[in-house]
Protein backbone atom coordinates (compact mmCIF):
# COMPACT_ATOMS: atom_id res chain seq x y z
CA UNK A 1 0.00 0.00 0.00
CA UNK A 2 1.65 2.85 -1.15
CA UNK A 3 1.58 6.19 0.76
CA UNK A 4 -1.13 8.19 0.10
CA UNK A 5 -3.18 5.17 0.26
CA UNK A 6 -2.43 4.60 4.04
CA UNK A 7 -3.23 8.62 4.37
CA UNK A 8 -6.92 7.74 2.84
CA UNK A 9 -7.42 4.92 5.07
CA UNK A 10 -6.34 7.51 8.25
CA UNK A 11 -8.46 9.94 6.91
CA UNK A 12 -11.61 7.78 6.59
CA UNK A 13 -10.83 6.43 10.12
CA UNK A 14 -10.53 10.20 11.61
CA UNK A 15 -13.68 10.80 9.84
CA UNK A 16 -12.01 13.58 7.64
CA UNK A 17 -12.69 11.63 4.44
CA UNK A 18 -16.03 10.23 3.98
CA UNK A 19 -16.31 6.62 3.20
CA UNK A 20 -19.23 7.55 1.18
CA UNK A 21 -16.66 9.75 -0.97
CA UNK A 22 -14.49 6.74 -1.53
CA UNK A 23 -17.54 4.71 -2.44
CA UNK A 24 -18.07 6.81 -5.24
CA UNK A 25 -14.56 7.21 -7.04
CA UNK A 26 -14.03 3.67 -6.46
CA UNK A 27 -17.10 3.29 -8.50
CA UNK A 28 -16.64 5.74 -11.49
CA UNK A 29 -13.23 3.92 -11.96
CA UNK A 30 -15.36 0.75 -12.00
CA UNK A 31 -17.67 2.09 -14.12
CA UNK A 32 -15.12 3.06 -16.85
CA UNK A 33 -13.57 0.17 -16.79
CA UNK A 34 -16.98 -1.66 -16.84
CA UNK A 35 -17.66 0.53 -20.42
CA UNK A 36 -13.85 -0.14 -21.62
CA UNK A 37 -14.70 -3.63 -21.81
CA UNK A 38 -11.88 -4.68 -19.04
CA UNK A 39 -13.79 -6.92 -17.28
CA UNK A 40 -14.62 -8.97 -20.31
CA UNK A 41 -11.49 -9.45 -21.84
CA UNK A 42 -8.81 -8.50 -18.91
CA UNK A 43 -5.35 -10.04 -20.76
CA UNK A 44 -4.57 -8.03 -23.35
CA UNK A 45 -2.04 -9.40 -26.70
CA UNK A 46 0.84 -6.97 -26.03
CA UNK A 47 2.46 -7.70 -29.38
CA UNK A 48 -0.79 -6.39 -30.33
CA UNK A 49 -0.88 -3.35 -28.16
CA UNK A 50 2.82 -2.25 -29.22
CA UNK A 51 1.48 -2.51 -33.07
CA UNK A 52 -1.20 -0.47 -32.28
CA UNK A 53 0.54 2.14 -29.60
CA UNK A 54 3.17 2.39 -31.29
CA UNK A 55 1.61 2.62 -35.26
CA UNK A 56 3.35 5.26 -37.24
CA UNK A 57 -0.45 7.33 -37.13
CA UNK A 58 -0.26 7.44 -33.77
CA UNK A 59 3.37 8.65 -33.36
CA UNK A 60 2.68 11.62 -35.73
CA UNK A 61 -0.93 12.17 -33.63
CA UNK A 62 0.99 12.06 -30.85
CA UNK A 63 3.60 14.29 -31.93
CA UNK A 64 0.82 17.13 -33.47
CA UNK A 65 -0.99 17.05 -30.07
CA UNK A 66 2.41 17.67 -28.53
CA UNK A 67 3.35 20.64 -30.77
CA UNK A 68 -0.25 22.11 -30.43
CA UNK A 69 -0.14 22.01 -26.35
CA UNK A 70 3.17 23.87 -27.09
CA UNK A 71 2.05 26.66 -28.59
CA UNK A 72 -0.63 27.58 -26.68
Amino acid sequence: MGPSMKTLVNQVREGTVPEAEVDKAVHRVLAAKFRLGLFDHPYVDPDCAEQVTNSRQHRALALRVAEKSIMH
